[in-house]
């Protein structure tokens, strides 16, 4: 069942708000006053937070504010508790960052069914978050393997033609030292016609590791085709 941060530094109604959402099977975590409560949210998994926004020592409006800026709590839907009823104290709420608003005093049913309102949001925002996640790992992925050359794991051709171009204007525009270098393998295609192509691709791979050892970390290796490769080097 959910995890429940109770704000509020009245004991009584908080001990009731507590008996009445335990008997629903929610874990309540109680803090008596605002700074208790940011160091909760910081360092528990929480699901949902109720906030008294009249504290005694920092104003529901800051803690709103505190939360929903840190990446490790933004996502932490927050109904806020208050006293107070006008139109602009309740928008100024919702601006600080609460998701939903509850006047005192409220019904017990109310607030719960504020709370699995508030919760199924939830679950949905996470799962779109998953989604969105996964989905820039695969376009992460898909990226990679495009400038990647799948045997040797160097740059491919058009990533390193890519490469060219833009070290070329740079050093066109600044004057400045680029070479390149083209690497052949000599006689590869007896490797391939005695030993078979898996010893010729190993071969690729053992001399791709041994270039890419021996060259700066500012500079480019890549597996032009076949047996060819090229390196390429700025300010040389």
């Amino acid at each position: 069942m959910a995890k429940i941060l109770l704000v509020e530094d009245d004991k009584l109604q908080a001990k009731a708000i507590k008996k009445s959402l335990e008997s629903k099977g929610f874990e309540i975590i109680w803090a008596e006053n605002g700074k208790k409560a940011i160091k909760a949210a910081k360092t528990q998994h929480l699901d949902i937070i109720i906030l008294d926004f009249i504290l005694p020592d920092i104003n529901g409006d800051e803690i709103c504010r505190l939360l929903k800026h840190s990446e490790d709590t933004r996502g932490i839907p927050i109904i806020a508790l208050t006293v107070k009823r006008s139109t602009e104290e309740r928008i100024d709420g919702l601006k600080a960052g609460a998701d939903d608003y509850l006047p005192k005093p409220f019904s017990h049913e109310e607030l719960i069914a504020r709370i699995f309102a508030s919760l199924r949001t939830k679950a949905l925002q996470d799962e779109l978050r998953r989604m969105n996640q996964q989905l820039r790992d695969v376009l992460t992925k898909v990226e990679i393997l495009a400038a990647t050359d799948a045997l040797t794991g160097l740059s491919n051709r058009r990533q390193f033609e890519t490469l060219l171009d833009h070290e070329f204007n740079k050093t066109s525009r600044y004057e400045s030292p680029l070479s390149c270098l083209l690497i052949d393998i000599d006689n590869f295609k007896r490797i391939n016609d005695k030993y078979g192509h898996q010893a010729g691709d190993t071969c690729l791979k053992e001399i791709a590791e041994i270039i890419k050892n021996n060259v700066r970390k500012v500079d480019t290796v890549a597996r032009w085709g076949g047996e060819e490769f090229c390196v390429l080097m700025p300010q040389t």
